[in-house]
């Protein structure tokens, strides 16, 4: 008898650890380094973070006296890249910024440029780099 009510508590037991075996290969996302490079005629300034596949992310930081907000989402890799929606927000002051928002296809460690006007003067310099498992 007392088998038959230690064996439920066992099957669960058992199933408990096949989950959480599971669950961190499952749940681990890639993991890359996101580098924004603004060159405008005033300024040049860069901006980075680690970001996510799949989780949306938003990073500010302060760089020769301007507030530069990056924030977008990684999509999971298609064929050899990886789409990435990003803004990328120049704050002149609270009430005043410029904000360009991308739709990018990039392939990790090669270097995305452009910019909002087409020329060299106002040019947006964008790498992504795959971060090693850890």
């Amino acid at each position: 008898m007392r088998f038959m009510t230690l064996a439920p508590l066992f099957c669960i037991s058992l199933t408990l650890c096949a989950i959480a075996q599971a669950s961190p290969a499952a749940s681990r996302s890639e993991m890359f380094l996101l580098k924004v490079m603004l060159n405008d005629p005033m300024a040049s300034s860069e901006i980075q973070t680690r970001i996510a596949v799949g989780k949306p992310f938003e990073f500010s930081d302060t760089s020769k006296g301007v507030k530069i907000t990056i924030k977008g989402k990684l999509s999971p890799r298609q064929k050899n890249t990886y789409h990435l929606k990003l803004t990328i927000v120049e704050w002149a002051s609270e009430k005043t910024n410029n904000a360009e928002t991308y739709g990018l296809d990039l392939v990790p460690g090669k270097m995305w440029n452009g910019g909002v006007v087409s020329s060299f003067l106002y040019r947006r310099d964008i790498l992504l780099t795959r971060l090693s498992s850890e």
